[in-house]
Formats: structure tokens, sequence, C-alpha cells
């Protein structure tokens, strides 16, 4: 049996975004929050996930630190 072919490549940090909201965006510049979102919640396409899970450290832990920056903000009594 041949190997199966990709008809698409894989994405990388610099491929734009198929779909969605961000969609001709590139990859790298998806914000963290968003990726995780569609993850999690089963929205993303095949290609679209398999990049968050080849990234999935780095994005959980930048949404982690988007959630700290806004608790401290939150604690010093500044609206967003």
């Amino acid at each position: 049996m041949a190997k199966e072919e990709k008809i698409f490549p894989d994405l990388e940090d610099d491929s734009l975004m198929p779909s969605g909201k961000w969609k001709n965006t590139k990859m790298k510049d998806v914000p963290d929050d968003y990726l995780l979102y569609i993850y999690e919640n089963d929205m993303a396409g095949k290609r679209v996930s398999e990049y968050i899970e080849k990234n999935l450290e780095a994005i959980k832990k930048n949404v982690s630190k988007m959630k700290d920056k806004r608790e401290d903000r939150d604690d010093t009594g500044n609206k967003w």
C-alpha cells in the first residue's frame, strides 16, 4: 500500500490561519487564548488542531501569563 500524500502541508508559524475570526492572519499572530478556545471546544479543523497540539504547551503557558496579568491589574482597581 502506498503512503498517503498530504494535500495540504502542515501549518507553521508563518502559515495563514485558514478559517474563522482570524482567517488570513499568520498563525504566530493569532491570539493564544483564541487558539486554546477553539481547540478545547472542538471548533478547530484538523490542520489547525495539529498546529495547536504541536504548540500546546507554549500556548497554555502564554494564556496563563495573560490571566495572571489581568488578575494583577484587577487587584489594583484598574479597569480593563
